[in-house]
């Protein structure tokens, strides 16, 4: 009697594992970029904050100053620096 009830609790916890396992979902490869993460439909703040993340990860801007011109060269962003005069 021992016997079977230890057998029967023995497939009780193994099938209890079994059942409680967790099953791996495959996980969705990240894009190269946060420009191509963009929506067709993105906010111009979220354009130029992708475009900003992109060339602060790629490393090639030196100075803040350096960034900052390579973001107003952007086609996203209407800049003209000599449409105001400015007064000393």
């Amino acid at each position: 009697m021992k016997k079977i009830l230890a057998i029967i609790l023995a497939v009780s916890v193994v099938l209890a594992m079994a059942a409680c396992a967790k099953k791996e979902e495959p996980v969705p490869e990240a894009p190269a970029s946060a420009v191509e993460a963009l929506a067709e439909d993105a906010a111009l703040g979220e354009i130029i904050m992708a475009h900003f993340t992109d060339k602060v990860n790629s490393g090639e801007y030196k100075t803040l100053e350096d960034l900052g011109n390579a973001l107003c060269e952007g086609d996203h962003i209407p800049f003209a620096a000599a449409g105001m005069p400015v007064e000393e």
